[in-house]
């Protein structure tokens, strides 16, 4: 909020640059109401006359978008039976995830596809496995 009446107020307003990038001097004058220069209490403190005179001026529909609501008690508290909640939940999970394979079934499918191909033409390209054993090795097993 104090953001907010600090932008309100002028103090955090819009910075005024010139041509060459540089802030300009209009930017740096104080702001001035009425002749007097004010503090930020000041800024504050007119801002909320102004607004109290606004409001005893207006009447009808828009008055009625400023006024207060009424004051209505809090939702009661539902108790859920632990069942009940487990079977919803479940249920819910099970809907994510059936959405997220109808989401993402088709991109699986298709990885899946490259992979088979990719290993198969891989086990074709290299050829027939060949013992490079000799006769003159003899492991130890």
């Amino acid at each position: 909020s104090d953001w907010m009446v600090d932008i309100s107020s002028g103090e955090l307003g819009p910075v005024l640059r010139s041509a060459n990038g540089l802030i300009s001097d209009e930017a740096r004058i104080e702001e001035e109401v009425m002749g007097e220069k004010l503090s930020i209490a000041g800024k504050i403190q007119s801002l909320i006359e102004a607004w109290k005179s606004y409001i005893s001026q207006i009447s009808g529909d828009e008055e009625e978008l400023y006024t207060k609501p009424t004051a209505t008690d809090p939702p009661s508290i539902k108790e859920k039976n632990a069942c009940l909640n487990l079977f919803e939940q479940s249920f819910v999970q099970m809907n994510r995830c059936w959405i997220l394979f109808k989401r993402d079934g088709f991109f699986r499918l298709l990885d899946l596809i490259i992979v088979l191909a990719f290993t198969i033409a891989m086990s074709l390209a290299s050829g027939p496995l060949e013992l490079t054993a000799t006769e003159d090795i003899h492991p130890n097993i």
